[in-house]
């Protein structure tokens, strides 16, 4: 016989119910997420965050299920492909390049959709060399505008550079090389095109050698299309010259490797050879040169020594540098000493820096006596010594080491000059500088020699040294997972020193360089230093921290990652840089130290981040 219920106990009963209904509902909706889940969401496929895909490809955890990661794998795909669309960087590339401060104070003044689409179109065109009689800006206001379009052009692809990397790495090794081709071509030969190189070079040297030679010899049909002629019927235009000159420095670059068979080899030497001579081929001689010094092949000494005789001082200039650094020719290491004394800087520097390179004593005893000159601030001259400097640094060897470590001891002309070769032998190795390297990081009352100071300061920047290195099937390494925060860091500073005031130069240079001089101590103090970087008013100098921070080594690193991992790394034409700048932290993190408590930590928060990309990248490290 049934009981009847009390109207307590059935209020009890319903309580009970909905409570539990509600616990159910919490935890339904509190229910973490986990990979299976993103993966059905589709949303890898829309990440625009190249890093975490670089993650699953070369460092996803063992034991991940199979059917995850072949399903991460095909929406990574998908996502790689948007990344790397030429026609979508060319979008980005137009909207940053029109996006310039003095491109929209001119548009503010200008009246008129017509007026304003003439002056677009004439300031785009005369960024490649083709004429347009229409009327545009002033020269100056054109001189400002190509200035900020260069940086804006860059932004896209430099974003495009990991996504390359990734899809060669995923089985798509032509996308990746069509992507490097349309790279080069996007805006003059700079640090850009330098890093496309190196991501083709980086391809190992089959595949690098095969598209290299297409690029010599076909430059013109892969010329992005309208841009192969320069407005005129016959004329080449810049990126035809651009693309088969950046060929010609790689095959140069392979052949010298040893990368090659002899056949090869020789086959790209014949194609140097051949754009090393005749009249049509003019515009690549310089280019030629340089590859033809890079390889160090003797079958090039009777053309470079008639190219150093070329009209053209670029040309002659680049044949003496390929004969004096790739060829030790002693005719040509004479010519270059009797440059040293030229009146023109430009010209002393480019014969000093080919002579160190070359290791002829005439170079570095060149660069002793102008980094200890005493100069004349009014006489008008630029100063060269800071540029001496690095470029000893750069070079790195005893020999250079020892002229700085003689010029400290004889005697900097100012106190800036003295801290600068302390900074440059700390990145050298002496840790008896560190002391002077970390107090210059505060200071901004430099004793400088004037004028000039803006132009030289301008042109130190990093060196990236284009060698045939096969990157597929090498062991991962913090330098490799940094490559996106350092190509970061390079296009950031070159806006950095376009916006500074002399004295801010000089400031921005130490702080910049200091973080290069303390990637490779492994102390507490340069950990600490790094750290404080990290809110530094100009971005450049918090890419180049955290750089830094990547590359450290030593016991101090994760707690230096987790700290860059929280700053905020500023912005391209409106896309935040954090991201990946995160992502690549986290991945260096896990490298070194993946049960550590605090990388796990960092593993946890990046599975909860609102960014897409981070969270799949979290999400993968915990499905193991």
């Amino acid at each position: 016989m049934l009981k009847p219920i009390r109207s307590g106990s059935f209020a009890s009963l319903l309580r009970a119910a909905l409570a539990g209904g509600v616990l159910l509902l919490l935890a339904s909706v509190t229910r973490p997420e986990t990979l299976a889940d993103f993966l059905k969401s589709d949303k890898l496929e829309d990440v625009e965050n190249p890093v975490p895909i670089t993650y699953l490809l070369e460092q996803a955890p063992p034991g991940l299920d199979p059917a995850l990661r072949d399903q991460a794998l095909a929406q990574a795909k998908d996502a790689l492909r948007h990344q790397t669309s030429a026609m979508n960087k060319i979008g980005e590339e137009m909207a940053g390049a029109m996006g310039g401060p003095t491109m929209r104070k001119l548009t503010e003044q200008m009246r008129g959709q017509a007026t304003l689409g003439n002056l677009a179109k004439q300031t785009l065109l005369s960024h490649f060399g083709i004429h347009d009689p229409q009327p545009g800006p002033t020269q100056r206001q054109t001189d400002e505008i190509q200035q900020e379009m260069r940086a804006g052009m860059v932004d896209p692809w430099i974003r495009g550079i990991e996504s390359a990397r990734a899809l060669e790495n995923s089985g798509n090794a032509q996308a990746a090389g069509r992507f490097y081709i349309n790279c080069i071509q996007s805006a003059p030969p700079d640090f850009l095109a330098d890093t496309c190189l190196n991501g083709i070079l980086g391809m190992g040297p089959l595949r690098a050698q095969a598209l290299l030679a297409w690029m010599a010899d076909h430059a013109e049909d892969a010329a992005i299309g309208g841009l192969a002629t320069n407005g005129r019927k016959g004329d080449i235009g810049p990126t035809v010259i651009w693309l088969r000159g950046a060929a010609l420095r790689g095959l140069g670059a392979l052949a010298g490797s040893g990368a090659l068979s002899p056949e090869q080899a020789a086959a790209a030497i014949d194609t140097l050879l051949r754009y090393a001579r005749g009249k049509d081929n003019q515009p690549y001689f310089a280019d030629a040169a340089e590859g033809l010094g890079r390889s160090g092949d003797a079958r090039a000494l009777p053309q470079l020594r008639d190219l150093a005789r070329a009209d053209d001082p670029t040309v002659a200039q680049a044949a003496l540098r390929a004969l004096a650094v790739g060829l030790h020719d002693a005719g040509a290491a004479a010519t270059m000493r009797r440059y040293l004394d030229d009146r023109n800087p430009a010209v002393q520097l480019r014969a000093a820096d080919a002579l160190i390179d070359a290791g002829d004593e005439a170079g570095f005893a060149w660069a002793r006596e102008v980094i200890t000159s005493r100069r004349d601030p009014d006489s008008g001259r630029t100063d060269l010594r800071p540029r001496v400097v690095r470029d000893l640094v750069e070079r790195g060897d005893a020999r250079s080491r020892q002229v700085l470590q003689a010029a400290l001891e004889q005697g900097a002309g100012n106190d800036f000059l003295h801290v600068w070769i302390e900074i440059g032998l700390l990145q050298l190795g002496d840790r008896s500088r560190l002391e002077p390297a970390l107090a210059a990081i505060g200071r901004h009352d430099w004793a400088l020699d004037r004028p000039g100071i803006k132009q030289l300061w301008q042109r130190i920047q990093p060196l990236l040294q284009i060698a045939a290195q096969t990157a597929m099937g090498m062991p991962l390494s913090p330098q490799q997972v940094a490559k996106v925060v350092v190509n970061f860091a390079l296009a950031e500073r070159a806006r950095a020193g376009e916006r500074a005031a002399d004295r801010d130069l000089v400031s921005l240079q130490v702080r910049l360089q200091v973080c290069d001089a303390l990637a490779s101590v492994d102390d507490p103090r340069a950990s600490a230093a790094m750290i404080g970087l990290l809110v530094d008013s100009e971005p450049a100098v918090r890419l180049n921290a955290a750089k830094a921070l990547l590359a450290q080594p030593g016991g101090s690193a994760i707690d230096g990652l987790v700290r860059a991992y929280h700053a905020d790394f500023g912005q391209e034409e409106g896309s935040s840089r954090t991201p990946e700048v995160r992502a690549a932290l986290l991945r260096a993190a896990l490298l070194r130290a993946p049960a550590d408590e605090r990388t796990r930590a960092l593993v946890h928060e990046a599975a909860g981040d609102p960014d897409p990309g981070l969270r799949f990248m979290g999400l993968l490290a915990q499905a193991n």
